[in-house]
Order: C-alpha cells, then structure tokens, then sequence
C-alpha cells in the first residue's frame, strides 16, 4: 500500500510524482486503477505526454465509490482507527494517519478484505 499525504488539494504534477515514486519503488510496470475523478486528470495523458509506457491504466466506473478499495481503506481509517480521535495539532494528524495506514498494510487479511468489500476476487496465493 502507497501513501502520500499532501497539505494542499491534489493537482496533476502530484499524480505524476506519486505514480512516478510507486513505479521507482516496486521497479516494474504498474496498473493503476483510476477512479476517474476529474482532479485527478486524464490517464491518456500519461502515457502520450509523459511517455509512461510503464503503467497501465484501469478504470472504475464514474461515481462508484462501492467498488473502490480504497474507499473502504479510508472507511476504515477514519471510522474505525480514528474513531472519537482528537489530535493535538495538524502535524500529530498527519502521523496518526500513516501510522493508522502503516497498520493496514501490516495484515494481508484486512488488505484482502477492502478488495472483498468491492467485490473483487484476489488469488489467495502470495
């Protein structure tokens, strides 16, 4: 699981950097699911201006969120890991969201179980 936290609203050159840093992380080709909000830009764009033959892309359906994982990634954090959670400052924030993230990605069960909710089927093996 990949995050980075931004402390402004997400613009294209952010989409670029964060699937660039994903790709130079797992060194290998990526698909991207893309959920098709408008903020987040055309896919086309990266790989005819950027020349990203490296990744492809997969669409979800527009307004969909049910079948987005990361929907019930984010469900997760905030009504569950952060439920009744007062931070003392934006900064503490910030690092109880990773840290509540890092969590996540710790359990190969609960990973499994937001592409289940979706209703989408992951090969069991490892």
């Amino acid at each position: 699981m990949h995050l980075h936290l931004l402390e402004h609203n997400a613009r294209w050159d952010d989409f670029v950097w964060f699937v660039r840093a994903v790709r130079d992380q797992v060194c290998r080709e990526l698909i991207v699911v893309w959920d098709g909000l408008s903020a987040h830009g055309k896919a086309e764009r990266f790989l005819s201006e950027l020349g990203c033959s490296w990744v492809q892309f997969e669409y979800l359906p527009p307004y969909c969120p049910e079948l987005n994982p990361v929907e019930h990634v984010w469900s997760q954090t905030k009504w569950c890991e952060l439920a009744n959670h007062v931070p003392e400052n934006i900064d503490a924030l910030r690092d109880d969201v990773l840290n509540a993230y890092i969590d996540q990605a710790q359990h190969q069960h609960l990973l499994r179980g937001h592409f289940t909710w979706a209703g989408l089927d992951l090969a069991s093996g490892d």
